[in-house]
């Protein structure tokens, strides 16, 4: 039963981040090596190549199509012990830097020395937020300077524009009043040499959740490290939960789980399966730095994109007290055999 469960959780799990945006990190995961559909010796030598020189074809005896097997083998090797859910991380925390604030600098059309700076670039809106704020700064050869601003969203209607001092802007906007789904505003700024231009888009959500606290951590009878947090929900269906765990204060695994909820209370547990701490020999204190709830509804579509900050803190254990048993990825386990396959013929 947990094979079939972990199978059907993959095949969710992979529609799923095609779904996400995440964002600008280096670090691997076993689908961004998947090969996708049929792959063969037959398919792979109708693709268009350069011609190799002798050099090449001398120091490069293995086909291009088994080079590029093995190296999708030699990924999967190290994911097969593990959930498919579970992503070791290499520094980056994929989670936050979706949600992070971003700027955006536009120069002037006339006169590049005039800049109009947008924070943020991009944001997540919830219903229930009191007010939205977008902060604007112009410059003139890195100096603040005063402009004629006009923000207006997609229906050509006008936001009132406060200044705290010349060169700094500010416009609040309350979401309450704001449609759900896309939102899009235009900004211009002015002085008499120049104009600047930029756009800003911003995802409204309905209130779908509230997280009302932390419940516990520890590991579980296997060894599995899990954090615990209960949520009052007003919209039943089906979320995924999201986290990101810190080890030493830098990114060390990101893990999800979907759940169906009811409208009500409910705990939710996120668990990191203990065989990737115990392989590594890491020990110590561990942090769910934060969590990204997101609501998915029948047709996959991802809405209601939400960071939760939690910074949940363990207390500290040793590398031999967690799961010491290899997780039976059965999905992974049948790629290599695919894989192994195709390349023996």
């Amino acid at each position: 039963m947990k094979k079939k469960k972990a199978i059907l959780f993959f095949s969710l799990s992979a529609a799923l981040m095609a779904l996400s945006s995440f964002m600008g990190d280096q670090s691997s995961h076993f689908n961004d090596y998947d090969i996708k559909g049929h792959f063969s010796k037959s398919s792979h030598s109708q693709k268009k190549r350069r011609p190799a020189s002798t050099s090449q074809i001398k120091d490069n005896k293995v086909p291009e199509y088994k080079r590029k097997i093995n190296q999708t083998l030699a990924i999967y090797e190290q994911h097969k012990d593990v959930p498919s859910e579970l992503v070791k991380l290499k520094g980056t925390d994929r989670i936050a830097h979706k949600f992070k604030t971003k700027k955006k600098v536009s120069l002037g059309e006339k006169d590049p020395n005039y800049s109009l700076e947008v924070i943020p670039s991009h944001y997540y809106l919830d219903k229930k937020m009191d007010s939205y704020h977008i902060k604007l700064r112009t410059h003139y050869k890195g100096q603040p300077i005063a402009s004629q601003i006009a923000v207006r969203d997609e229906n050509n209607l006008n936001y009132p524009i406060r200044s705290d001092a010349p060169g700094v802007y500010e416009v609040r906007i309350n979401p309450k009043d704001m449609p759900q789904g896309k939102k899009y505003f235009s900004i211009s700024a002015k002085i008499p040499q120049s104009e600047a231009f930029a756009s800003l888009s911003t995802q409204v959500n309905a209130h779908y959740f509230d997280h009302l606290k932390v419940v516990e951590s520890d590991l579980d009878a296997h060894g599995d490290l899990f954090f615990t947090n209960r949520f009052h929900f007003y919209t039943a269906g089906n979320y995924l939960l999201e986290g990101t765990l810190y080890h030493e204060g830098r990114p060390f695994a990101q893990t999800s789980q979907l759940f169906k909820n009811k409208e009500g209370f409910q705990d939710l547990t996120l668990s990191f399966h203990g065989y990737l701490f115990y392989k590594e020999k890491v020990e110590g204190r561990f942090e769910l730095r934060g969590l990204q709830v997101t609501k998915i509804e029948d047709d996959l579509k991802s809405v209601g994109d939400t960071y939760l900050n939690l910074e949940q803190k363990t207390t500290s254990y040793k590398w031999d007290q967690f799961n010491s048993k290899p997780f039976e990825n059965e999905v992974i386990r049948q790629k290599i055999n695919s894989l192994k396959s195709v390349s023996q013929n």
